[in-house]
């Protein structure tokens, strides 16, 4: 609420509040990660075998359980498109909110670009086709989509998570009657077979890929302007996303791996189709079923992530970071440039084809984000109290400093994994700060 009076100002610029009900948010939080449970993870396996990357599992879902709860705490304070972005900025001022505006914007522009080279693999599964052609026909159709409105675009998005799950539970059944506990032991090249191949070194160095199965489930406040009642339904719709998701990781690491071992899912964008061709080698219908299926999952995500970076982007041109063109509103109530300009970069980021980098880039720029925010909860109380409430319990003050411990060590791990990359990351995260910091200066002259 005290940042809606300072949003008022501007009334033009306002998104169409009360659009999106507690069940579609849910879904939003399904579907912003459930990519990750057909690709991504997987890669993983090769640092840590199945036993590292399921114990990395473990750990991920706690922290995110405790970074729910925390972000549930903020939300509350200051509901807003730019999400974790909008408390900062009222809490530690803008120069810091500057900073989280760039990492989360960031984040969701590489996980766009790579879900969008993991639809081009399930479509070459599917239809032979290997081009980047089909990388673009998704950011073209769903830019036009989320075009029609938050709404009727969430709608379709309910649709596609409930078909996705679905296959999701006909892999697993078809799994299961090929599940053997030896294939979760060992991991090809590692010095031992028990079930940690790599050791604890092995399962910290597969943390950032075990986020795939939950990474981005933190984007639904960025909805909490379009919610109806967000102090109540933003933290309720993402702990019933991390229930399903967590279930979902589970089966799905547990049976892909059990059902044929982690040496042949440790490479691929297609994880879950080579498991069918091990499985079903001669079948010529029930592989391109969850291979369509799969597919469907993946738009879904990439249909959300969508969503996400075009309402940061949104904010942060509202309110002076990122050129002012970007905070047009059409008609309808929907950021119709900014939505396609995010579509633009992630889909030329897409075309570098660099899959492995691209992943660290958004966990990285995650672990950024949180360290941030968690760093502004202390101002909670604070401004709670000023505002007449009470600040948050000694439970959530528990959660917090768990949230923040785990985003300290998902950051070091993405530099364990890739120094590079992270480096590269942590650099762009810098200098888009310091620009949308200066244009928002400039802008408030």
């Amino acid at each position: 609420m005290l940042l809606m009076e300072r949003q008022d100002k501007r009334a033009e610029k306002q998104l169409r509040s009360g659009s999106v009900g507690w069940f579609r948010l849910a879904s939003l939080g399904v579907s912003f990660v459930i990519a990750g449970h057909f690709s991504g993870w997987n890669l993983g396996l090769a640092y840590g075998g199945y036993g590292g990357l399921a114990l990395a599992t473990a750990v991920a879902f706690v922290v995110y359980l405790s970074l729910v709860f925390t972000l549930g705490t903020l939300v509350a304070m200051a509901p807003g498109a730019g999400g974790g972005a909008t408390f900062v900025s009222l809490a530690l001022g803008p120069r810091w909110g500057a900073v989280t505006g760039a990492a989360i914007l960031l984040e969701y522009l590489a996980a766009a670009a790579v879900i969008g080279l993991f639809v081009r693999a399930y479509v070459a599964a599917l239809v032979g086709y290997d081009g980047y052609l089909a990388v673009l026909v998704a950011f073209g159709v769903f830019a036009a989509l989320h075009a029609a409105g938050a709404g009727e675009a969430l709608g379709v998005l309910l649709a596609m998570t409930v078909v996705t799950v679905l296959t999701l539970v006909i892999f697993w059944w078809m799994g299961a009657s090929h599940f053997a506990l030896e294939n979760l032991k060992g991991m090809s090249g590692s010095p031992n077979e028990n079930w940690l191949p790599f050791g604890l070194a092995g399962a910290a160095t597969a943390f950032p890929f075990a986020t795939a199965f939950i990474l981005a489930v933190e984007g639904v406040p960025m909805a909490a302007e379009e919610a109806s009642d967000p102090h109540r339904t933003v933290r309720s719709a993402m702990l019933a996303a991390l229930a399903v998701l967590a279930l979902s990781a589970g089966l799905t690491l547990t049976i892909a791996v059990g059902g044929t071992s982690a040496g042949p899912l440790s490479k691929v964008n297609d994880p879950l189709m080579v498991a069918l061709r091990i499985w079903r080698p001669e079948d010529p219908v029930i592989p391109h079923l969850i291979n369509l299926g799969a597919l469907i999952g993946l738009l879904a995500c990439l249909f959300s992530v969508m969503y996400a970076s075009s309402r940061q982007a949104f904010d942060m041109a509202r309110n002076g970071a990122l050129p002012m063109a970007l905070a047009h509103v059409s008609g309808r109530g929907v950021p119709i440039n900014a939505i396609y300009g995010v579509s633009l970069v992630s889909a030329t980021l897409a075309a570098t084809g660099q899959t492995e980098g691209i992943f660290i880039v958004m966990v990285c720029g995650a672990a950024v984000s949180y360290l941030v925010m968690l760093s502004a909860f202390p101002k909670v109380e604070q401004l709670a109290t000023g505002a007449g409430g009470t600040g948050p319990s000694i439970r959530e003050w528990f959660l917090a400093v768990i949230a923040g411990m785990g985003s300290v060590a998902l950051l070091a791990s993405s530099f364990l994994s890739n120094p590079g990359w992270s480096s590269l990351t942590l650099v762009v995260i810098g200098l888009l700060s310091a620009g949308t910091f200066v244009c928002r200066r400039h802008a408030l002259r």
